[in-house]
């Protein structure tokens, strides 16, 4: 298998995890023990925004937006989108540190997975000549 092809699988692949996830994060609550879920239900239950939550929302948002620019980008094979796609990766792990978390174990297999497939989709980019043109000018 080419390693543009092995790329564009992973693309997918990253897509389907996502999709999975935040579907999945939708029913967590019932997945999770009383204990747990009543305590991030009680998260949830604030009455207002505050002006982190809304901080954090457009920072959600501009990933959101970064993600799909550089999984387009490296559909097209563009260099760029491999750096974008490194730094949307690592803002991506940055926000776990935002705040306490509580997941049930399948919503952590698969965020761990997904993990897993960008780390792959960063190796085939800046690891092999899948971004390389294929008949170079000069």
């Amino acid at each position: 298998m080419n390693a543009r092809l092995s790329l564009r699988l992973l693309l997918v692949l990253d897509i389907l995890m996502l999709v999975a996830g935040v579907s999945l994060s939708f029913f967590d609550g019932y997945l999770l023990p009383d204990t747990l879920a009543e305590w991030k239900e009680a998260q949830l239950d604030e009455d207002a925004l505050s002006l982190t939550d809304l901080i954090l929302l457009a920072l959600w948002l501009g990933w959101l937006g970064g993600y799909l620019v550089s999984v387009v980008g490296l559909f097209l094979q563009q260099r760029w989108a491999a750096w974008l796609f490194l730094a949307i990766t690592v803002l991506g792990v940055g926000f776990t540190l935002s705040e306490p978390s509580v997941y049930s174990g399948l919503l952590a297999a698969i965020d761990a997975v997904a993990l897993l497939v960008q780390g792959a989709i960063l190796a085939v980019c800046f690891g092999t000549d899948a971004l390389r043109p294929e008949n170079p000018v000069a």
